[in-house]
């Protein structure tokens, strides 16, 4: 059964992340150049302000147009997915937010910049790192991440 608090629950992870997103990426473009990198933990985590026309790792760079209508069509159907989400748990519910949210101030950057705003750089020295990504990108991950972890465990009790 639907609840009230579903909906909250929801809105209000998906609007934390997206003001996150675009609050932390407002406070790179107005504090630094692009291409400026700043040491955060030495070597490990620096603040590297880029723009990315592609998707992750910058694969399929200056197709900006084309990546704003897919973005799009993904959250279509992951709000089409919604009619089942309410039966879900909470952290379900709330990984759903986090999604949406991320994917929501990415497609926002595509369609203000063209590129989208990556500032966080983690790695051990300049040829092992992974790359430059952005608040919207971990929490994408993060609500990925949980829903697998979730469905997992819920397929290894039904096995049991």
């Amino acid at each position: 059964m639907k609840k009230p608090n579903d909906y909250l629950l929801i809105f209000a992870s998906f609007f934390a992340v997206l003001m996150a997103d675009m609050v932390s990426k407002e406070i790179v473009d107005s504090c630094m150049t692009l291409n400026q990198s700043v040491s955060v933990a030495g070597d490990v985590i620096r603040m590297t302000y880029l723009k990315n026309s592609g998707i992750a790792f910058g694969m399929f760079r200056d197709i900006s147009g084309m990546l704003i209508w897919l973005s799009l069509a993904v959250m279509a159907v992951l709000l089409f997915s919604f009619r089942g989400l309410f039966y879900q748990k909470t952290i379900v519910k709330v990984a759903y937010g986090m999604i949406l949210g991320g994917a929501s101030g990415n497609i926002l950057d595509r369609i203000r910049f063209q590129s989208v705003r990556d500032f966080i750089d983690v790695g051990v020295n300049s040829s092992l790192r992974w790359p430059v990504f952005n608040i919207a990108d971990s929490f994408i991950f993060i609500g990925i991440f949980i829903i697998v972890l979730f469905y997992r465990e819920k397929r290894k009790e039904k096995v049991s």
